[in-house]
């Protein structure tokens, strides 16, 4: 009898065993896959409007705290935009699903909806109908249905945009979301109300893959540090560097008269060249500080690097002219701005008195080049895709694991 029933419980623990199994590699599902959150309390941005105009009452709302869309009473669209910012857990092709989750204001749930993206980069305050249709890709346009969830959320499958975003086949300007069907009209939580914990969400699921460790000699580094200060912890280029005394454009010694005739020669292309002739001189009298026995120009992205000795940097600046006219006499007329891939290959930055990060998105064989370029963690209107200059390549031979401050040691 107890022969038997050790059997039963061998076979029960063997199925058991085996759902898991179907639940994981028999389903397809990766065995490491997990789940995430991807919320934001200040980067959600929208604006909706009918299509049609002027035949129905209203063209767009300005109310900052509900979407809409679906159909007017005249069978009309009505269309939100909204934008969220990424998270880079994954890469794209580690991605397994993705969806947008959204509270509801007022009535029903939708049973579907349809999602298209935004083109390119819009501001909500300075759009009228037309700029706003145009910004609609009717060819990616897809109709999914809506999932209710609990206390009064509903979702929508979003996978195939954000894979779109994260491997850099388009910049994420946002989504815009339809009513498809004819059942009126559905309000949800913008973004901009009291309560963050309503605020629209990415919630996605991944699985890292394999990923060489060959890129670069360095994984990535958070800057600042718990218990360091934020504006005590560098800027772009020496956390570029990996040091924590800011490099600031005075600190490389520009002559602004010389940029001013460059950039009326050669363009942002000439003043990249320059700001990077610039940082060498730079290393040339702080390598010692930097603890930095090599720092060379590379020809491209493709160019071979030692990993286990050098790191990659990469350089693009931006200039705000105004009819092709900038005058750097203007300190709001120009900045430059680095990246450093990491060991895996992945990108990372670090912005003055922010918090650095991995850019979500890229991959070992990318080239940052693909992706647009922000001044800020912010996605604001001046701030989107600023630097837009060619990308110069540096390889970095660090000597030491930790951070330095150089200007300290000179």
């Amino acid at each position: 009898m107890r022969k038997r029933t050790l059997l039963i419980i061998a076979v029960v623990a063997a199925l058991a065993g085996l759902s898991v199994w179907l639940l994981t590699r028999g389903s397809g599902l990766p065995e490491n896959l997990t789940t995430e959150v991807w919320r934001f309390s200040d980067n959600t941005v929208n604006t909706w409007f009918v299509e049609g105009q002027p035949d129905e009452e209203r063209e767009f709302n300005m109310d900052n705290t509900t979407l809409h869309f679906g159909k007017t009473a005249g069978g009309k669209d009505i269309v939100s935009l909204l934008r969220l910012p990424l998270k880079a857990t994954w890469l794209a092709d580690e991605v397994y699903e993705a969806r947008l989750f959204l509270k509801l204001a007022e009535g029903e749930a939708p049973a579907s909806v349809s999602v298209s993206l935004a083109m390119k980069s819009w501001n909500n305050f300075e759009m009228g109908t037309d700029e706003l249709r145009a910004l609609i890709d009717g060819r990616n346009t897809k109709t999914g249905n809506v999932k209710a969830e609990a206390d009064g959320w509903i979702s929508i499958p979003v996978t195939e945009y954000v894979k779109i975003w994260m491997n850099g086949d388009m910049q994420n300007n946002g989504l815009a979301i339809f009513g498809a069907d004819d059942k009126g009209e559905f309000v949800v939580v913008s973004g901009y109300v009291e309560n963050e914990d309503d605020y629209p969400y990415f919630e996605v699921s991944g699985a890292v893959g394999q990923r060489e460790s060959s890129r670069g000699n360095f994984g990535y580094t958070e800057m600042p540090t718990p218990g360091m200060a934020e504006d005590d912890a560098g800027n772009c280029l020496s956390y570029a560097l990996r040091d924590n005394d800011m490099i600031l454009i005075d600190d490389l010694g520009v002559n602004v008269d010389e940029m001013n005739r460059i950039y009326m020669a050669l363009g942002e292309d000439g003043i990249a060249d320059y700001i990077a002739g610039r940082v060498e001189s730079y290393m040339d009298t702080h390598k010692e500080g930097l603890s930095i026995s090599n720092f060379r120009r590379l020809d491209d992205f493709n160019s071979e690097i030692d990993g286990k000795t050098e790191y990659r940097i990469a350089l693009r600046v931006g200039v705000d002219a105004i009819d092709g006219v900038a005058d750097f006499h203007d300190d709001g007329a120009f900045d430059y701005h680095f990246r450093v891939q990491t060991s895996d290959g992945r990108w990372a930055q670090k912005y003055p008195l922010d918090v650095s990060e991995i850019i979500p998105y890229g991959g070992a064989d990318v080239s940052p080049v693909k992706y647009d370029w922000d001044a800020a963690l912010q996605w604001l209107p001046k701030f989107q895709n600023f630097y837009s200059s060619k990308v110069i390549y540096f390889a970095v031979t660090k000597d030491v694991n930790e951070f330095t401050r150089h200007k300290s040691a000179v």
